[in-house]
């Protein structure tokens, strides 16, 4: 079955819902010191990119006056990143270093992308002597590829250049075809963007048949006068899953992805 998209957004979707906005200093993020466990809402993310290494990232948020505020680690706090191999249970450490070129937030990688690997996140506030937050975990759902195809069943390879306003069908096709071992609670979405066309994206019902992603007739140039244009395009696949986080905190998420990109250029 062919997704033939419909839901348009203009803005890309970002790491964190707050990423660029707020705070652009240290100075002035909240430190952890300060603030009791309970306060603090968690977000973190296990990304896997398809080059056999995932990221992982650690974001510590409180209510703020219009967005939520980062909170920086401070205090001998510390978050740290527990990878464990899904062949061998084998445990491996790292602690998370800051990032902070807009918001704080944190992260560290492991040179693994297998399905089912498990990462925990641990919030390790013995040294302040504060509630520890250690219960937070994910698994990465199952590794894919992307292809680019004029016929989804016979798998012929379609040109890198086209146009948008085509009679010929293009599809986007993620192998393993049919998604055979995507398991019932993962999502899979879509993002398309490019400077010459209108951001594009949704949900594929993968469950429901889904096994295609058809772009020609579904892209949208741009308003006036900068519509009629060429431009590079970047599919965004995304397999993404949910994992749990210490009940310590709160609020949160903890979210293991798989993502996939294809580099397209488009004319109208």
């Amino acid at each position: 079955m062919v997704v033939r998209p419909v839901v348009y957004r203009r803005e890309p979707i970002q790491l964190f819902p707050n990423e660029g906005q707020g705070n652009t200093s240290h100075e002035q993020n909240d430190c952890s010191s300060t603030i009791e466990t309970n306060e603090m809402t968690a977000r973190f993310i296990a990304r896997a990119d398809g080059t056999g290494a995932t990221e992982l990232f650690a974001e510590l948020l409180i209510p703020g006056d219009l967005i939520p505020e980062n909170v920086n680690v401070s205090g001998g706090d510390r978050l740290i990143a527990k990878r464990i191999d899904p062949n061998t249970l084998e445990e491996r450490e790292k602690l998370m270093i800051e990032h902070s070129d807009f918001d704080t937030n944190y992260g560290a990688g492991f040179r693994i992308d297998d399905k089912q690997t498990g990462f925990e996140i641990a919030f390790d506030r013995s040294a302040s002597g504060r509630v520890s937050a250690s219960d937070s975990s994910v698994t990465l759902p199952s590794p894919f590829a992307l292809d680019w195809v004029s016929d989804p069943v016979a798998m012929t390879p379609a040109p890198q250049s086209f146009s948008r306003s085509s009679a010929t069908p293009y599809f986007v096709v993620w192998d393993p075809f049919g998604a055979p071992e995507f398991e019932p609670s993962d999502a899979l979405n879509y993002q398309v963007t490019g400077k010459c066309i209108l951001t594009l994206s949704g949900v594929i019902d993968w469950q429901g048949g889904e096994d295609a992603l058809e772009l020609t007739g579904a892209l949208e140039d741009l308003a006036p006068p900068r519509d009629g244009r060429s431009c590079p395009i970047r599919v965004r696949i995304t397999l993404q899953r949910d994992g749990t986080v210490d009940s310590a905190f709160s609020d949160g998420s903890f979210v293991g992805e798989q993502v996939r990109v294809l580099k397209l250029q488009s004319v109208p």
